[in-house]
């Protein structure tokens, strides 16, 4: 008889382990408006809509979508104790991150106060070399602007997120932020 029970058993448990989802955690930038941001405790954006949408059919996942700082997503993704961190900008300087289809949006980047751009500045670096330059902490720069600061051509000065940056551009505490400009606009 108790191997009658053991039968009737093991057909509901192999079929209750086939139909569970399996627990996937995708980690986003906490603090790049419009595309992800927390606000009032909720995790919200362009991209996490989108993701929400893009997973919203995978029968074999339960995705879970959470905020983390850039820099700690970074990490995490280095040390491999994330599957997944959005926005992903894949550069040779990051080769922990794998190769992706699609970029989820191109985004165009820099804007300057118009304070400075009293003379003509078109040449990058020569035209920028009297100008601090401002950047969210842990953005991975393009190699031409990497080489002009490790060449002293320009200065650049990282700030935790958007609404610093704009601050410190604000009050001419730098002269240009790099970052998407409708991250920039919206806020």
């Amino acid at each position: 008889m108790l191997i009658a029970h053991a039968l009737l058993v093991c057909p509901i448990l192999v079929s209750a382990m086939a139909f569970s989802a399996e627990e996937v955690i995708v980690y986003g930038d906490e603090s790049y408006p419009p595309y992800s941001y927390v606000e009032a405790g909720e995790f919200k954006g362009i991209y996490v809509d989108y993701i929400r949408q893009l997973t919203a059919n995978m029968s074999d996942y339960r995705v879970r979508i959470s905020p983390v700082p850039w820099k700690r997503g970074l990490s995490m993704l280095k040390n491999g104790s994330a599957f997944a961190l959005f926005p992903p900008y894949r550069f040779k300087e990051r080769d922990y991150i794998q190769f992706y289809s699609l970029p989820l949006y191109q985004e165009s980047v820099v804007v300057c106060n118009r304070t400075i751009m009293t003379k003509s500045r078109v040449k990058f670096p020569e035209d920028f070399t009297d100008v601090v330059i401002g950047i969210n902490r842990g953005y991975l720069l393009s190699s031409e602007l990497q080489s002009a600061i490790t060449n002293n051509f320009v200065k650049v000065e990282e700030a935790n997120g958007n609404e610093t940056n704009l601050k410190k551009l604000a009050a001419l505490h730098t002269a240009c932020y790099i970052n998407d400009k409708v991250s920039i606009f919206l806020l």
